[in-house]
């Protein structure tokens, strides 16, 4: 039987570490713990093999990263909670179920692969018929509200749901007209690690509840800090929805074919800091009056006349 993680500190320190890691202060941060508690929880993960430092114990500033060990660690949770559910009970039209649930992330299980990093929830728990238990009176239908859930694309975890073991990926196939698709058997669920984009949201989904594919394309709203700005940066996918943020974004991109995706789109209207064959343009000067206000941000009691 795969064993639970007992400990919701220790899963979300788990969850940060396998996102990239850090130092015990940043831990501490991100899980909501105090620095003593973090080092000692971490410290025990190092005794056990789950975490490795860049440092000798007791330094300053040592960088904590995740195991192999401890990656097997959190699939062996992930299998515990998904061994929980009744895959012989499962609500008409659902194709996945909320396994766990902490504040803003959630762990879910899919019957098929999804298509996109967003991801469509329902804001109310799915009963038996498939349907969303709220009010309704007569002969009306239940509207079910929707909220964006982002998944981490590479912490995608396959498993076999008569044997409840991890599997391989199916086999990515392409037909004739080069689209892709999946082969997978009926047996077959993956489990994502999701986060809501509002962090406040109202959302009644707990652990067992289910989740149907949204109908249509009534789409939830995204976020007001994702909409209204003057930068049109490209769509949300699955939606049709424009994303243009109001305020600074900072992404690491690791891909050059997304860092060129993302000049295209910002570079309307802006000066572009970039390697141009990403653009395939020719540079052009930098307008010195842009310096002005970086002079202002770094000297900051320097005063007007000395600016000219």
């Amino acid at each position: 039987m795969p064993k639970r993680i007992r400990s919701n500190y220790r899963r979300r320190l788990l969850y940060w570490l396998d996102e990239g890691g850090g130092t015990v202060s940043e831990g501490a941060s991100v899980v909501g713990l105090r620095v003593p508690h973090a080092s000692a929880e971490l410290k025990k993960l190092r005794n056990n093999g789950y975490v490795v430092g860049d440092k000798e114990a007791g330094i300053r500033g040592a960088v904590q990263r995740l195991t192999d060990f401890g990656r097997q660690l959190l699939r062996e949770d992930e299998l515990a909670a998904f061994a929980k559910i009744n895959l012989d009970e499962i609500p008409a039209n659902c194709t996945g179920c909320v396994l766990a649930r902490d504040k803003q992330m959630l762990l879910l299980a899919y019957r098929k692969k999804p298509q996109n990093a967003l991801i469509p929830l329902p804001k109310r728990a799915l009963g038996p018929l498939g349907v969303a238990d709220s009010l309704s009176s007569g002969n009306e239908g239940v509207t079910t509200s929707w909220a964006w859930a982002v998944q981490n694309l590479s912490r995608q975890h396959w498993v076999d749901g008569a044997t409840i073991r991890s599997i391989d990926p199916p086999i990515e196939v392409t037909d004739k007209n080069t689209i892709s698709d999946w082969v997978i058997e009926n047996s077959t669920w993956v489990i994502l690690r999701v986060k809501l984009l509002e962090a406040d949201l109202d959302i009644s989904l707990s652990s067992g509840s289910w989740i149907k594919d949204i109908e249509g394309e009534d789409w939830p709203n995204l976020p007001k800090s994702c909409v209204g700005g003057d930068w049109n940066l490209g769509i949300a996918l699955p939606s049709s929805i424009s994303v243009s943020p109001v305020n600074s974004v900072i992404s690491p991109i690791s891909s050059r074919l997304g860092r060129g995706l993302i000049l295209r789109s910002a570079r309307k209207g802006a000066w572009v800091l970039a390697d141009l064959d990403l653009l395939g343009m020719e540079s052009t000067p930098l307008p010195l009056e842009v310096l002005i206000k970086w002079i202002e941000v770094a000297h900051p009691r320097l005063q007007p006349d000395e600016l000219l």
